[in-house]
């Protein structure tokens, strides 16, 4: 039974179900267009909103203040529709399609999943959790604000006292003189290719390379938590595909044809 639960298809249909009971509760209303009724439940839940926001119930007259407020909400919302404000209207249909998706956001929260969905998960996308290769290497900046003969005298000194392993200053730069455990993608994005002196968009620099780390795909225990993240979004994709056929099926759509461009 437990499995049978967290099923995705099971879950899409508790998606779709909820849309249509919400659907009709709502409709009733327009049969009675002039009565409007505040629920026990809506005024639990102003009152359980009041105490959330001043940490206390809110007093008798401020309670009635609150039902009051809701339904002048009710009554403009009621008349909008009336004069058709609602048509047309760019915000609006944003505003009414973010609430339908956070409808089923709320319902696929309730998903859990069990130690083997997240391991099959985490076997069939390895690449979403795989490290690149780092390295940790040191480097010596030489400022290209200089005459290029002074340059060139600057790199070749350089070149020889590094080359015969003495320590040699570099010159001053925002950048740091060692580097841990970077990726390749900081590497090339700070100073491009590998080569030696290499340039890049601050001046010229010296790398020496203490050490390189393979990259690899991370254990699932270490990644477990990305993992579930992972798997609760692919979940949520699926049920807003599966939420958009569905729906989408129940109408026809005819795309009318553009009217010839004249010249």
């Amino acid at each position: 039974m437990t499995r049978i639960l967290k099923e995705p298809l099971l879950h899409f249909c508790v998606v779709g179900a909820l849309l249509f009971v919400a659907y009709d509760l709502v409709a009733p209303a327009a049969v009675h267009a002039d009565r409007i009724v505040v629920t026990s439940g809506q005024v639990e839940a102003l009152q359980a909103r009041f105490t959330r926001t001043w940490q206390r119930p809110p007093a008798a007259q401020e309670l009635e203040s609150l039902i009051d407020q809701q339904v002048l909400d009710e009554v403009y919302y009621r008349e909008a529709l009336a004069l058709g404000i609602d048509e047309n209207d760019a915000m609006i249909r944003r505003r009414l399609r973010q609430k339908m998706t956070f409808l089923v956001e709320d319902t696929l929260s309730l998903m859990t999943p069990t130690e083997k969905d997240l391991r099959d998960f985490y076997a069939a996308h390895p690449d979403e959790f795989r490290l690149d290769p780092s390295y940790s290497f040191t480097q010596v900046y030489v400022s290209p604000d200089r005459a290029e003969t002074e340059l060139a005298q600057r790199v070749a000194a350089l070149d020889k006292a590094l080359s015969a392993g003495r320590g040699m200053e570099g010159d001053q730069t925002l950048l740091p003189h060692e580097f841990d455990r970077v990726s390749a993608f900081e590497v090339d994005r700070s100073f491009g290719a590998w080569s030696g002196p290499l340039r890049s968009g601050l001046g010229l620099h010296f790398v020496y390379l203490r050490d390189r780390e393979p990259g690899g795909v991370e254990p699932f225990e270490q990644v477990r938590a990305q993992v579930e993240r992972q798997w609760a979004y692919r979940k949520r994709q699926q049920a807003t595909e599966e939420l958009n056929r569905r729906l989408l099926a129940k109408y026809e759509v005819v795309v009318e044809p553009r009217e010839a461009q004249r010249d």
